[in-house]
């Protein structure tokens, strides 16, 4: 036909991202496992650079865009709650139990990664630290069929009912391009653009052909993106999972997330389940640029394939070296408080909610209505004595969870906990 096809890739990224991987260079360290980086532009959805893998061979199985992995906790904004704030109106004070959870019909509790309960805790804390059990039960609230549908609006499937999906156990596998387009809608006030590399497309009369890509989806408000935005700053902060996350000067949010092995590898290969890693995640994005990555277990088959703690932690140093890359010097524009936003002591929300799922569970405890009127009535029972004990109570929270790791690290040798905690392993898939 003589087509004339016009694409977006930087070379000069993508040459870096692929080098990168191919020689396992700063800040990656080697490991036998394998690795994928995927880059949009967050306004368009256009692919920057795509790393493949290591030693990816065009035409041969590209890790960034063919693999399924579990996304462990980086799934939470998506689909426990984001859908919350769009659905019901929550905020970032909006509360959860973490307290004990027993997975209904099993003898298995959920966990969260310091092995504590932290009794009632807010969003931000919930999502800057990964707790899982909170996240659980904000998916419980929401129901399956609203998040599913929030969440496939952004490209992320979510075929399963069960308390793990709501921490990346049990959800279908995603990619890290899957992951970088949904992320990239909260940086772009809630629309959601397939990821593409094409831009224009002409025939052999130089005629522009019409319809080449995806035409951008509103998934969510505009409020909903700026509102789990803010929460999602909190990652990348010194009270979040994530510092080494976060670029100098960068207006930015992201997510991290890991999965770890169940105990058949530590019988079949002798692979140390407790400190060990199995998927690390790590995607951040501004209004410019959204960087997802991955490295992890391509199979599981040697001890060698295991992520250790300080492999995984460079997840996050990754990503933050290709963003200050593709950001070539440039400071991105900080996210814009929409029109939509109100204040209530000191907390921001949305003044309006998006009713399209009224209709789902009308009538049960997860009716939007009835979800709604909560949300409202919390925020009207706040006050500004109340949001700085909830600080307080936060701040004690995460020096306990410090003991706590050191506590869980003295003792990680201990068998009991391998085989009592090995359905927690399998399915909770998070420690940060």
């Amino acid at each position: 036909m003589g087509l004339k096809i016009y694409t977006n890739l930087n070379p000069e990224l993508q040459t870096y991202v692929q080098d990168m991987l191919d020689n396992q260079s700063a800040p990656m360290i080697r490991h036998a496992s394998q690795a994928a980086i995927s880059v949009l532009d967050t306004k368009t959805g256009l692919i920057e650079a795509i790393g493949g893998g290591k030693n990816y061979k065009a035409g041969g199985y590209n890790y960034a865009v063919d693999a399924r992995v579990q996304p462990g906790s980086s799934i939470k904004p998506l689909i426990d709650y984001a859908p919350g704030i769009e659905y019901f109106g929550w905020d970032s004070q909006t509360t959860f139990s973490d307290s004990p959870y027993r997975i209904a019909g099993t003898n298995f509790y959920i966990q969260n990664w310091d092995r504590l309960y932290h009794g009632t805790v807010t969003m931000s804390t919930a999502l800057s630290w990964s707790y899982n059990i909170p996240a659980v039960r904000a998916f419980e609230t929401v129901g399956y069929e609203r998040s599913k549908h929030f969440a496939e609006k952004l490209g992320i499937p979510v075929t399963k009912d069960e308390p793990t999906t709501a921490i990346g156990g049990n959800v279908d596998g995603v990619s890290t391009l899957q992951m970088a387009g949904a992320f990239a809608s909260f940086g772009n006030k809630g629309y959601y653009n397939k990821p593409s590399t094409i831009v224009k497309v002409f025939n052999a009369n130089g005629k522009e052909l019409p319809n080449i890509k995806d035409e951008p989806v509103k998934a969510m408000s505009e409020e909903t993106a700026y509102l789990i935005t803010n929460v999602l700053k909190g990652v990348l902060s010194s009270n979040g999972t994530s510092p080494n996350g976060k670029v100098e000067n960068f207006d930015m949010a992201g997510k991290s997330g890991s999965s770890t092995f169940d105990d058949s590898a530590y019988y079949n290969y002798g692979i140390d389940v407790v400190n060990s890693t199995k998927d690390s995640w790590m995607i951040g994005y501004t209004t410019d640029y959204t960087v997802s990555v991955w490295q992890g277990a391509d199979m599981v088959d040697s001890a060698a394939k295991a992520l250790s703690s300080e492999q995984a932690k460079t997840t996050q140093v990754i990503m933050a070296d290709v963003m200050k890359k593709v950001s070539d010097k440039k400071t991105p524009a900080a996210f814009e408080k929409p029109a939509g936003i109100e204040t209530k002591n000191g907390v921001e929300y949305a003044k309006e909610r998006n009713t399209e799922t009224d209709h789902m569970y009308a009538g049960t405890d997860r009716d939007a209505v009835y979800q709604a009127a909560i949300a409202q009535k919390q925020r009207d029972s706040r006050s500004a004595l109340t949001t700085v004990f909830n600080s307080l109570t936060n701040s004690t929270n995460r020096a306990n969870s410090s003991v706590a790791t050191q506590r869980q690290t003295a003792g990680r040798t201990n068998q009991t906990n391998r085989a009592t905690n090995q359905t927690n392993r399998a399915t909770n898939q998070n420690r940060g």
